[in-house]
């Protein structure tokens, strides 16, 4: 598959900022993801990878409560 890049490096600084904390396995996936829906890495999708980080902590968080209970 083809990928094009379409983010600036401005760009590039948001989408790692956003993807600090994640593991690189957890990062991968959802790069993957974001990029196979379109075929493409755009501003758009920096969205899209807050979002799923966002459902991923709250998936953890979760599951941390599930054992505690």
């Amino acid at each position: 598959m083809n990928v094009k890049v379409e983010i600036s490096p401005q760009d590039t600084n948001r989408l790692l900022n956003n993807m600090k904390g994640l593991t690189l396995m957890e990062a991968e996936k959802i790069l993957t993801k974001v990029i196979v829906e379109d075929g493409r890495l755009s501003p758009e999708d920096i969205r899209q990878v807050v979002e799923a980080k966002k459902d991923m902590v709250e998936r953890k968080e979760r599951d941390c409560l599930n054992i505690i209970r």
